[in-house]
């Protein structure tokens, strides 16, 4: 029989599976609610697997023992090989089934690669292309937002499960992972660009764009385009070729403040609340961010585009 943690993980995986292939469609409120039923799906999962390893190990015990007993019966032992040296080599034979049996029985380790989401990705790319290009469909920046959902969902998940398996979140290998997914294919556009615009333009227009791309680079880009009064959505005029920056700009300073909030809520909370209480407190984030942002919308639309409380609506 399996050891106990990979018969529940059979066991779990139709049932842990039904909330979480529901996520991306909770709604789109954006990198916040997303983290609002990772955290609840991280919790339900604890509490079933706790549940599940309780129920499977009363009964394990027995089973376990005649499987491995019939394991060892058939590995051949030194005598079985006819080399007379049976009791010499005892331990060393024993050692050899000890990591055979071992090697039948270890668990494979869970992958969290979600099919559906990466095929959730490149729908919200297509969309954002084609209303860039082709102007339709109408609202096909909508696929923003839902790269804000994935994104909050899954790097939530990412940083529960940390704390669960380690009793810490790594700052320092946090934003080294993000760093080593981002800088080099930015740094890459920011460079070929500013050299483009050097060559092609002249005067305050390429000076223009270099200080773009500084603002850029610092993940300011959202900032700096509401200080200037840019109007996202103004079909004419001369936008700046690192516009799309703005998104990266939010998504990034989002994660400076993210993984700080759900170090203190679970540093707080004990027990199998956790979960719960983690989804509570983004509930009530998102909720004071949405009612504030529908505000600010009417108040001075242009600026609240390049808000970066547009990452937790």
């Amino acid at each position: 029989m399996p050891p106990v943690d990979a018969a529940c993980r059979r066991r779990l995986q139709t049932e842990s599976s039904r909330l979480s292939h529901y996520v991306p469609a909770v709604g789109l409120y954006r990198i916040v609610v997303s983290g609002v039923p990772a955290a609840f799906e991280v919790a339900l999962q604890s509490r079933r697997t706790a549940t599940c390893r309780r129920e499977t190990r009363s009964t394990a015990s027995g089973t376990d023992y005649k499987a491995q007993s019939h394991v060892y019966k058939l590995l051949p032992s030194r005598d079985d090989r006819g080399d007379g040296s049976g009791d010499s080599v005892a331990g060393s034979t024993t050692s050899s089934r000890e990591r055979s049996v071992s090697s039948v029985t270890a668990p494979k380790a869970p992958s969290h690669f979600r099919a559906d989401i990466q095929g959730l990705r490149a729908v919200a790319v297509g969309l954002v292309l084609l209303d860039h290009v082709f102007g339709w469909p109408h609202g096909g920046f909508i696929g923003v937002d839902v790269f804000f959902v994935i994104s909050g969902f899954l790097i939530t998940g990412l940083l529960v499960r940390e704390r669960q398996r380690t009793g810490r979140i790594s700052y320092k290998g946090f934003y080294a992972r993000r760093a080593r997914r981002i800088l080099p294919a930015a740094v890459a556009v920011l460079v070929v660009t500013d050299i483009a615009a050097w060559a092609l333009f002249i005067g305050d227009r390429a000076h223009q764009i270099i200080e773009d791309s500084i603002w850029g680079l610092l993940f300011a880009a959202n900032v700096h385009f509401a200080q200037q009064g840019t109007d996202y959505f103004q079909a004419g005029g001369q936008p700046s070729p690192f516009q799309h920056f703005w998104s990266l700009s939010v998504e990034e300073q989002f994660y400076l403040v993210w993984p700080a909030l759900i170090l203190a809520v679970l540093w707080f909370v004990r027990g199998r609340r956790r979960g719960f209480a983690l989804g509570a407190v983004m509930l009530a984030v998102s909720a004071a961010s949405l009612l504030w942002s529908m505000h600010a919308t009417d108040a001075s639309p242009t600026i609240e585009v390049f808000s970066p409380r547009s990452a937790i609506e």
